[in-house]
């Protein structure tokens, strides 16, 4: 944490989304998880599976290491 703000997961995911026109709602639909469940994901709380790691890949025409790296500070 720093400024008693939990940083951002996954800005490389955020940044296609936002190339590309697209919301966390549109990842929603895309995996059919509530939006809940995909803030939680986006912030690090809980973990995304593999199958949809590899599904937003594809749909974002990237690659997984890249929409998911995490750099540690």
């Amino acid at each position: 944490m720093k400024g008693g703000f939990i940083e951002r997961m996954y800005k490389n995911l955020e940044a296609e989304l936002t190339r590309n026109g697209l919301t966390q709602n549109d990842l929603c639909k895309l995996l059919n998880l509530n939006k809940s469940t995909i803030s939680n994901k986006m912030n690090g709380i809980r973990d995304f599976k593999l199958i949809e790691c590899k599904k937003i890949a594809i749909w974002l025409n990237s690659t997984i290491d890249y929409l998911f790296e995490i750099k540690n500070n």
